[in-house]
């Protein structure tokens, strides 16, 4: 089940980012780190008075401590797990999405990256989505089409010249942070490919990704060339969670909105009792298609169409002429 898998995926995702930040965060935002928490909210709160909790809400206002800040993370990591695990799942998720605010909130320049901001988007919306509500599944749909579009536009509205001469994966490969051990035999392929891999990437961006929006299968081929274009980038580079969440995305804009009511409730016997109705569902549409085709087949068939205009109505006691 597409919506189900989509769960148990962002709750890995969660699990990966709290556990990168956890080995982390005490030397980025610690007593002793870089940029001391502590120091930065009672800043904060100086200059903004009591907004300062309306503008940058976090659980640490309560312990801004090192030991909290480890806490959080760990706590964070367990919630991903049980959304994993599917236990306690739209609690898990609101839990999951608190402390990862906080995090975001407390983190400052560590922390206002664009993959930070789409998971606490997403994030959001996974909450929601338990209720099976097909509003939520448009909002999906509309946060993958936003994302990919304005990923797409700011590369040609940047003034950018190696996007317009697709050149830019001639430099890509060695710039980017943390490149992969592919990536520098992907910097030596010929010119017209990387040429040919700049061109995709704008045609994923602003051309494909309007498929989002139209119906199941148009939806099918768009995210099938989003998990492909994601992959290949985590080949070659290392972003952390960032293309996992954008290829559970793509999950998410195929997930049909009678499959939300049946896969993402919360229980295994929800789960069992949907998966029940939704083989009825596929059975009656067999049965309808099946009707359907006998009856073109007939219409088209002089022998099957004599055969029927002979045939005696049921109340009589005779039967078809042979």
């Amino acid at each position: 089940m597409v919506g189900w898998a989509f769960l148990r995926l962002f709750g890995a995702i969660y699990l990966t980012a709290f556990a990168s930040l956890g080995v982390q965060i005490q030397g980025l935002l610690g007593s002793a780190g870089i940029l001391p928490l502590a120091d930065y909210l009672d800043a904060a709160h100086r200059a903004l008075g009591n907004d300062a909790y309306r503008l940058l809400p976090t659980l640490f206002r309560l312990n801004a401590s090192d030991t909290a800040l480890v806490a959080a993370t760990v706590a964070g990591a367990v919630l991903g797990l049980l959304i994993i695990l599917d236990w306690w799942t739209r609690p898990a998720l609101i839990g999951a999405f608190a402390l990862y605010l906080s995090c975001v909130v407390a983190g400052q320049d560590f922390m206002s990256f664009q993959w930070d901001a789409l998971l606490l988007e997403v994030g959001f919306l996974a909450i929601f989505v338990t209720g099976g509500s097909r509003i939520v599944i448009w909002l999906f749909r509309w946060l993958v089409f936003r994302y990919l579009l304005l990923a797409g536009a700011v590369k040609i509205l940047s003034g950018d010249a190696s996007w317009r001469a697709l050149t830019a994966l001639d430099y890509h490969f060695w710039t980017q942070p943390l490149p992969s051990l592919p990536a520098w035999y992907a910097a030596q392929l010929p010119h017209w490919v990387l040429a040919g891999g700049t061109a995709a990437t704008l045609v994923v961006e602003l051309g494909i990704v309007f498929l989002v929006l139209l119906p199941r299968r148009p939806r099918a081929v768009a995210a099938w060339c989003v998990l492909l274009f994601q992959a290949l980038i985590m080949l070659t580079g290392n972003y952390n969670f960032f293309n996992l969440l954008t290829i559970v995305l793509g999950i998410a804009a195929t997930v049909e909105s009678g499959l939300c009511c049946i896969a993402l409730r919360v229980g295994p016997q929800c789960r069992e009792d949907g998966i029940e109705v939704l083989i009825g569902a596929y059975r009656r549409q067999f049965r309808t298609r099946r009707s359907t085709y006998r009856r073109r087949s007939s219409a088209h068939c002089p022998v099957r169409r004599s055969i029927a205009s002979s045939e005696v109505s049921p109340g009589s006691r005779a039967g078809p002429i042979r």
